[in-house]
C-alpha cells in the first residue's frame, strides 16, 4: 500500500488516481482522527477536474447529503450527471432518482428510465428495481408488466427485498405473469425473511 506522502507527491505532480485515493484516504480512514473531509473535498476536486469518475461520484456525495459542504443538490447533481456519463454505475442511478424526484434539476423521468436502463444494465441491483417499477407503473416509459418482471427479477436475484416483494404479488394477482400461489408465497417468504415487513401478513393471508 502506497503511503500517504507517496499519493500526496503523486497528486502534486497531477497524478488524479492518486488524487481520488488521497480523497478517499482522508474521507474514510479508519482512524477517525485522520478523517478530514475538507481535505478529501480538495483531492477529490483535483481529481474530478481531470476527469476521474470516481471523484465526481464522491463529490457528488458530499453535496447531496451535505458532507463538510453546505448541501448542494444541483452542485450534486452535476457531479453525478459528470461520472455517470463516464457509465459510473451510482451516479447513473443517482442521477435519475434525482430526475425522478426533482431534486437539483428540473424532473425528467423519461430521461431519469434512460439512466436507470444504464445502470441496470451494469447489474447495478438499486438501478434494476427502480426500473421495475418504471416499467410496472409506467412512469416515465410505457408500461410493460413483462420487463417490469424481468427487472424485478435480476434484482431480486441480487438480494434485494422490494423486489422479491412485488414479484410475490405480481404472482399472487397475475400482473404480466400467470397467477402461480406457490411462486407468490415463494417470493413473499424470502422477502419476509429478508425483513420486508409486509410479507408476512400476506403470507398469512393467502396461506
Amino acid at each position: 500500500m502506497e503511503t500517504t506522502g507517496y499519493l500526496l507527491k503523486q497528486a502534486v505532480g497531477g497524478n488524479s488516481e492518486a488524487a481520488f485515493r488521497l480523497g478517499y484516504r482522508f474521507a474514510f480512514n479508519r482512524k477517525p482522527v485522520k478523517r478530514d473531509l475538507a481535505l478529501a473535498r480538495k483531492y477529490w476536486l483535483q481529481a474530478a477536474n481531470a476527469g476521474n469518475a470516481r471523484a465526481q461520484f464522491y463529490l457528488g456525495t458530499l453535496f447531496d447529503q451535505g458532507l463538510g459542504v453546505k448541501k448542494d443538490f444541483s452542485e450534486a447533481v452535476r457531479y453525478f450527471r459528470l461520472a455517470a456519463e463516464q457509465e459510473h454505475d451510482m451516479a447513473q442511478f443517482n442521477l435519475a432518482c434525482a430526475l425522478m424526484d426533482g431534486d437539483g434539476i428540473r424532473q425528467n423521468e423519461k430521461e431519469a428510465v434512460v439512466w436507470l436502463v444504464k445502470a441496470a444494465n451494469q447489474d447495478l441491483a438499486e438501478a434494476q428495481h427502480l426500473l421495475g417499477y418504471c416499467y410496472f407503473s409506467g412512469t416515465g416509459t410505457a408500461k410493460n408488466e413483462k420487463l417490469a418482471h424481468k427487472f424485478y427479477n435480476l434484482s431480486a436475484a441480487q438480494g434485494n427485498v422490494q423486489s422479491m416483494y412485488n414479484l410475490g404479488l405480481m404472482y399472487l394477482y397475475g400482473d404480466g405473469v400467470g397467477k402461480n400461489r406457490s411462486k407468490a408465497l415463494n417470493w413473499l417468504q424470502k422477502a419476509k425473511d429478508g425483513g420486508h415487513r409486509k410479507a408476512g401478513s400476506i403470507i398469512s393471508k393467502y396461506s
